[in-house]
């Protein structure tokens, strides 16, 4: 049974996380500050047809049907400096992983879509020194 988290990991393992993952997204907190720079570096690097709200962003993220993966990877470095300048959308965003994205890849993808299976969702953040 497939059990998607949140994982914090240290600096070296990653490379080892990343080999094992079908589609990573990095995410690098110092060049992601505020909500809109979330927004745009996920319609950027996940080519999501809308994202200029949290409701898209949680409609996109429980769809994935153009990627075409099996198992989805989002790393943070920096983690400190993620969205620092908007810590609410920060404990939103990681709100809405933990509580949307994660378990509907674990469970809810096959009870609710015809044909749907569950899917490998794992989120690690990278712990800095």
């Amino acid at each position: 049974m497939i059990k998607n988290k949140i994982h914090y990991i240290l600096k070296q393992n990653i490379d080892e996380i990343l080999s094992s993952e079908d589609f990573v997204i990095l995410f690098d907190g110092k060049k992601i500050r505020n909500k809109n720079e979330l927004f745009r570096f996920l319609k950027e690097t996940m080519d999501l047809p809308d994202s200029e709200n949290w409701s898209s962003i949680i409609d996109w993220l429980t769809d994935l049907s153009w990627l075409k993966a099996d198992k989805y990877a989002f790393v943070f470095d920096n983690y400190n400096s993620f969205l620092a300048d908007d810590l609410v959308s920060k404990e939103l965003f990681l709100e809405i992983l933990r509580e949307d994205v994660l378990p509907w890849w674990e469970n809810d993808a096959k009870k609710y879509v015809v044909g749907g299976v569950a899917k490998s969702f794992q989120v690690y953040i990278i712990k800095n020194d």
